[in-house]
């Protein structure tokens, strides 16, 4: 009876013990205790060549990567709720194709009761020519317009209880452009479908952007239109009645104040730091909306200055200059 009495007593003492966890392990008391922070894989070859690895990650996301012999790679990611929670990038590296059909296919599932989950596909071709298409319940593609370029990959909002994408190269071949930066700019576009092109394989970088092809870029990055609806002759007026149904307005010559303002009302009209522009002498006196949208640009390092201490709001942009804007735009987008 005593020693039933005394076996019951410690683990009374030990229940009232304090715990502190950490990321590697808890203190119970004084004892430290460690928690398994690896992860654990296995791998299968079958009689035709096909090997299948799975990979549990400390955190219970459940990765599976199958390599046929023949045939396009598919990673399956059954994301954790702890991995939900933060930017969850893939072990497995995939290599981004110009075929659909057999471009390597990632399908994320979320956990239940997740709204979105932000992914980075690990890319071994990673670049702004790199893009995701995700597959529709009638099995086609479509491209997806807000994916940003990570360190190790691609970068996208996962809103869908489970979605699958193809990795695929889906730029287009300009031949006038010189700048690294500008082709840089017109690949992250073209591959996502936000602008085609002036010509079969003309950009035309020093182009003046105009209220409608502001609008027609927006439409397409919202889905608004396609990119049937928004070519050809009357190519504006997809982009135009997409506008007018969700309250754009510009009347004039666009300047980078318009565009910013456009940018600044799409992302939901966030908070905004007033100090972004302290530097630039050419911003006083300007309206309350045309301040906070420069402001947020300049503070998110979407739109930069054109000099040292000038923002010029009433300065026009380039195609090219967008092309760069809406890089920068969709990674905050993204990211935020």
């Amino acid at each position: 009876m005593r020693r039933i009495l005394a076996l019951v007593l410690s683990v009374v003492m030990v229940l009232m013990l304090p715990v502190f966890a950490f990321a590697d392990g808890y203190w119970v008391g004084s004892t430290w205790v460690e928690t398994d922070t690896t992860d654990s894989s296995s791998e299968v070859t079958d009689s035709e060549g096909n090997v299948t690895k799975t990979t549990t990650t400390a955190d219970g996301t459940i990765e599976t990567v199958v390599t046929p012999a023949e045939g396009e790679q598919t990673v399956d990611v059954d994301l954790s709720k702890a991995a939900a929670e933060e930017v969850y990038l893939t072990n497995a590296e995939v290599t981004a194709t110009e075929d659909v059909a057999s471009a390597p296919k990632v399908t994320v599932e979320l956990p239940a009761g997740t709204e979105s989950a932000k992914v980075e596909i690990a890319v071994a071709n990673n670049g702004a020519r790199v893009t995701l298409m995700q597959k529709n319940a009638d099995g086609t593609w479509k491209v997806v317009k807000q994916t940003a370029v990570g360190n190790d990959g691609i970068v996208v909002e996962v809103k869908d209880a489970e979605a699958t994408y193809a990795v695929v190269i889906n730029d287009k071949e300009f031949t006038d452009i010189s700048s690294d930066w500008q082709m840089e700019a017109a690949d992250f576009v073209s591959s996502r479908e936000l602008m085609l092109g002036t010509g079969e394989n003309t950009f035309n970088p020093a182009g003046e952007i105009t209220a409608d092809m502001m609008m027609t870029v927006l439409a397409r990055l919202d889905d608004g239109v396609t990119t049937e609806q928004s070519t050809g002759s009357n190519w504006a007026a997809a982009g135009e009645a997409w506008a007018a149904s969700e309250g754009y307005t510009v009347s004039g010559t666009f300047t980078r104040a318009d565009m910013a303002k456009l940018l600044y009302k799409y992302a939901g009209s966030p908070e905004s730091d007033a100090s972004a522009l302290a530097k630039f002498a050419d911003v006083e006196g300007l309206d309350a909306d045309t301040t906070a949208a420069l402001a947020w640009c300049a503070q998110k390092g979407i739109l930069g200055g054109t000099g040292e201490t000038t923002m010029s709001p009433d300065g026009t942009a380039t195609r090219a200059q967008l092309a760069a804007v809406m890089m920068r735009y969709i990674k905050t987008l993204v990211n935020d």
